[in-house]
């Protein structure tokens, strides 16, 4: 019998320092690794005052950045508050740190984590809360993207035991990495619910979407994210001007921090 009482939810992130040529590197190879890098900062930062902002609404008991080894680890301290532990995963490869970050999850005494991506903000602002939702009612939740992928998962402490399971010992494909999850999850016997769909940007023609989007926000709503789309607008014209080498050359870990 489950109990209706509210559960105690841990939200994880997993996330890379953004370093030039590290982060965002799809996006990197059409708008330049240090531009890249500079939207993935802006994103980070935003992702993370998403869910400080819905932390107690939402009855969040636990905050983690999850990175891919001590590097990471010791520049995302920098930009992260004191309310985020930096959490170096052990295990290899996303899938690995994705385990890791359910494992210290549910260390912390959570009932319910959710592991998410770090460069979806406008996805976590608009569905947040339903994902939680659609997670206190199944063992595994996804927030779906129309690539194939999700922008975040979670499980209930109840399926703990099917997670290395679940995730690990396969080659997912990105195209279709939301759908095998489901139906793996489903081989298990885990019941599993999905939230809305969101977006992702791995191309500029999705950074173009989302500025799109993002424009229909009020102003001050992801606001580093809307600034640091014009500034690679900025640097489109100044390539059309025969000046992309003076725009190219940014280093995300030593610009100021963006309003």
């Amino acid at each position: 019998m489950r109990s209706h009482a509210t559960p105690k939810i841990v939200v994880a992130v997993m996330a890379k320092a953004p370093i030039p040529g590290e982060a965002k590197t799809r996006l990197g190879a059409e708008i330049g690794s240090g531009m890249a890098a500079m939207v993935y900062r802006a994103f980070l930062l935003d992702t993370l005052d998403v869910i400080d902002a819905a932390g107690s609404v939402l009855g969040l008991v636990g905050r983690l950045l999850v990175a891919p080894n001590a590097r990471h680890a010791d520049q995302l301290r920098l930009l992260a508050g004191d309310a985020w532990l930096i959490v170096t995963q052990s295990r290899s490869g996303l899938m690995g740190g994705i385990a890791d970050a359910f494992d210290a999850g549910f260390a912390r005494g959570a009932d319910v984590v959710a592991v998410a991506d770090a460069d979806s903000p406008l996805a976590l602002r608009e569905c947040l809360a339903d994902c939680l939702a659609v997670a206190r009612e199944h063992d595994v939740g996804l927030g779906p993207t129309a690539d194939g992928g999700y922008y975040l998962i979670t499980a209930r402490a109840e399926a703990r035991r099917h997670l290395a399971e679940l995730l690990l010992g396969v080659a997912f494909d990105s195209a279709t990495i939301a759908a095998a999850t489901v139906e793996r999850a489903r081989r298990l016997g885990l019941t599993v619910g999905l939230g809305p769909a969101g977006f992702d940007v791995d191309t500029r023609s999705d950074l173009l979407d989302l500025a799109a989007r993002l424009d229909a926000l009020p102003i001050g709503i992801l606001g580093r994210s809307q600034k640091a789309i014009a500034r690679t607008n900025d640097l489109g014209r100044a390539s059309a001007n025969g000046h992309a080498e003076r725009a190219l050359p940014f280093d995300p870990a030593a610009a100021p921090p963006l309003p």
